[in-house]
């Protein structure tokens, strides 16, 4: 980094510092001030892949430029992956100098652009106010909600805490009334796994149709809502431009269908398999996995406070009780529920299959080889157990 590049940067933190400290009055914004919303795009990693907004403050005269960015969490926090797991992790409004935002953007290729505010001066000194206040020590945390309360959707709490009923949003649907979850598959395109981790995680909550300002879940549609909005009248944004270009996506050779494709070959070898050998081993370790992901499904569901991993239709298919069952069928002499236990799987699972588009949770299409697997896997179980009971009636 330049001398140059550090000086400043070491005056814009002692700036920020000062007006973090001091009176109303010696934060004042001068009549030069702008206040903007910066949209940017994805990236190509999941973490960024739907996008991000921020508030920047600009001030020629006062000789600032700011960034408040709500979408700032720390690493480095005790049991930071205790507390993101059970959906207790504390996000922080952040301050950092404009340059220094737009740096890691440009380094990402990343687009981001800026619509600027058409505000007042007092309005500007306002929302100012109330983000200098948010970003002090006692106030800048807040629970992080994937769907109503992220990066994007704190723009829009800031907005109305300023403004209030001056405030008009723009009503903003996609041409076609779409969920939560098929709203996310938009950023998703060439991340075909990331798109099955969503699926299994998140229940039936994600499938519901959002209301129009509840799209502002995602940047890129909160730019639209504020870009229609107005206030007092007037509208909202006064003008609009590109700061960094937008990203050139490289298609990827990943295949979109890739999970189903691998899925649909394991499951078609464990059939074949099956034809000349003996399956206990492989229906053990199979089932009893299964069994284990559907108790981290149920943890999730219960044991944390997020609100979209609740209700999760997966464990239609994953059972718990696949984990206790699992061991009966290592067992020479089984009890006779195991038969009925497994007949039941075979024809919940079979179900599933036929009503698969009328489930109230869209589950992810790369299931149906696992789930008719299990079908297939449980009568062949329940079949074994009915020859066993008939072999043993005949000696007698």
């Amino acid at each position: 980094m330049k001398a140059s590049d550090t000086l400043r940067t070491l005056l814009v933190a002692l700036l920020l510092c000062f007006s973090l400290e001091t009176t109303s009055a010696a934060r004042e914004l001068s009549p030069a001030s702008e206040i903007s919303l910066l949209t940017c795009g994805s990236g190509e990693e999941l973490y960024s892949a739907f996008g991000h907004s921020a508030f920047r403050v600009k001030d020629s005269i006062a000789g600032f430029d700011l960034v408040f960015n709500y979408g700032t969490f720390d690493f480095n926090a005790p049991g930071f992956y205790t507390n993101f797991v059970k959906g207790k992790l504390n996000y922080f409004l952040s301050v950092c100098d404009f340059d220094d935002f737009m740096r890691e953007y440009e380094h990402d290729e990343r687009r981001v652009e800026e619509q600027t505010f058409n505000l007042t001066a007092e309005q500007k000194q306002t929302l100012f106010d109330f983000l200098i206040n948010n970003s002090r020590k006692e106030n800048k945390y807040y629970r992080y909600d994937f769907l109503f309360d992220n990066c994007s959707s704190r723009i829009c709490s800031a907005l109305e805490a300023s403004f209030g009923d001056k405030l008009e949003y723009g009503l903003y649907y996609p041409k076609e009334r779409t969920t939560f979850r098929k709203l996310l598959y938009e950023c998703l395109e060439d991340m075909p796994w990331s798109k099955l981790g969503i699926d299994l995680l998140l229940g039936a909550r994600l499938d519901k149709v959002p209301e129009s300002i509840q799209y502002s879940f995602l940047p890129d549609y909160l730019a639209l809502i504020l870009g229609g909005g107005k206030i007092e009248g007037k509208p909202l944004i006064t003008r609009s431009k590109t700061l960094n270009p937008p990203l050139v996506k490289h298609p990827r050779r990943l295949y979109p269908y890739l999970p189903l494709i691998l899925f649909s070959i394991f499951a078609l070898i464990a059939m074949i398999c099956s034809i000349w050998m003996r399956m206990r081993i492989f229906d053990f370790v199979y089932f009893l996995l299964i069994g284990l992901f559907a108790c981290f499904l149920v943890f999730m569901w219960i044991g944390t406070d997020h609100h979209v991993t609740k209700y999760n239709l997966n464990l239609l298919w994953a059972l718990p009780t696949h984990a206790l069952f699992a061991f009966s069928i290592l067992k020479k002499s089984r009890p006779r529920w195991t038969a009925i236990y497994f007949a039941s799987t075979a024809v919940v699972s079979l179900l599933i299959l036929i009503f698969w588009k009328i489930l109230p949770q869209q589950l992810n299409i790369s299931l149906i080889p696992l789930i008719a697997l299990s079908a297939a896997r449980a009568f062949a179980i329940v079949k074994t157990e009915f020859q066993v009971t008939k072999r043993l009636n005949n000696v007698r």
